[in-house]
């Protein structure tokens, strides 16, 4: 199975989903996730949404990129929903082609 990561070594944006989270659940979070493993490492600052801070997490190392065809369909139906919630002005088939040129 394949996972997201934020690529933070390049300028721009990227789609996702954000949730209003306390900063104890977003550690707590963290903590599931796997803080200072190979996976989630690194803490990241986002932009601002709705004048709130906004923070993820990342892996920093340089991750092989998976075919679309190893990723799953309910991994990727996952990310298309969150997207679409965030995004309900972006087109469907834009929204798969941002995801299919991410992996």
């Amino acid at each position: 199975s394949a996972v997201a990561f934020l690529d933070i070594s390049k300028a721009g944006k990227a789609l996702g989903r954000a949730f209003l989270v306390t900063e104890k659940q977003f550690h707590d979070i963290h903590m599931q996730e796997g803080p200072g493993s190979h996976w989630y490492s690194e803490v990241v600052r986002l932009d601002d949404i709705a004048g709130i801070p906004a923070y993820t997490f990342t892996c920093v190392e340089e991750k092989t990129k998976e075919p679309i065809e190893k990723v799953s369909e309910a991994y990727i139906e996952v990310i298309r929903k969150g997207i679409r919630e965030m995004h309900p002005d972006i087109p469907e088939k834009k929204i798969r082609a941002y995801i299919e040129s991410c992996v």
